[in-house]
């Protein structure tokens, strides 16, 4: 279920993201130091909402928590397509990124918890799916605003991300809403120490920063 969402948030986001800085620039007419500013801030954003999502994951769950963000993220998207006004054009843009990327570390943390290490490899590939499907899904993003407008390609993202987040409502039956002590997790979840869980979780997240962002 993870990675089917993970691919069809890519396929989402493949078809907005890359277009924000044009749409900056045509819309608002930003000049390109304008544009690397904002998106300082917006890449500095999702340190802090990360924490804030593994805060919310600690009090009512990570699936919950994950959900959270995710619909918030569909909303401000919903709103980015219809503000006009550029400060709040700005400070939705950035909200907006740092909560669909906030969920990223939480989700491969159910992951590792889930799937034994000798089948992790298996997971890390389909990694290279969602890569693919968020360059392949550009191709069609360039169409819609090409032949509709940025806007228009705004909420037709947001609807596939609204997609994306359903799938996450069959997780609240398959994880438990808070974490189990040690002695009482699954056994698959004891053979991995909890260094390795650490190291895999952080080489993921890292290399989920090198593929694309939401």
């Amino acid at each position: 279920l993870i990675c089917t969402l993970d691919v069809v948030s890519a396929v989402g986001a493949g078809m907005t993201v890359k277009f924000f800085p044009l749409f900056f620039k045509e819309d608002y007419g930003l000049n390109p130091g304008q544009i690397q500013l904002l998106f300082a801030i917006y890449g500095l954003s999702f340190g802090f909402f990360t924490w804030l999502c593994e805060k919310a994951a600690g009090k009512i769950g990570r699936v919950q928590a994950g959900l959270l963000f995710a619909l918030s993220g569909v909303m401000c998207l919903f709103l980015l397509a219809y503000l006009r006004w550029l400060p709040s054009v700005l400070f939705v843009f950035v909200i907006r990124g740092a909560l669909a990327n906030a969920i990223y570390p939480i989700d491969r943390s159910i992951l590792m918890d889930f799937v034994p290490s000798s089948e992790r490899g298996r997971w890390n590939a389909a990694e290279s799916i969602s890569s693919m499907s968020w360059s392949g899904s550009a191709v069609i993003g360039g169409y819609l605003m090409d032949a509709y407008d940025y806007r228009q390609t705004f909420v037709i993202t947001a609807f596939i991300y609204l997609v994306s987040a359903s799938l996450r409502i069959p997780l609240f039956f398959l994880v438990p809403r808070y974490e189990l002590p040690a002695s009482q997790q699954p056994l698959i979840s004891r053979l991995v120490s909890t260094e390795e869980v650490q190291t895999a979780l952080l080489a993921s997240t890292r290399s989920r920063s090198l593929q694309f962002e939401l």
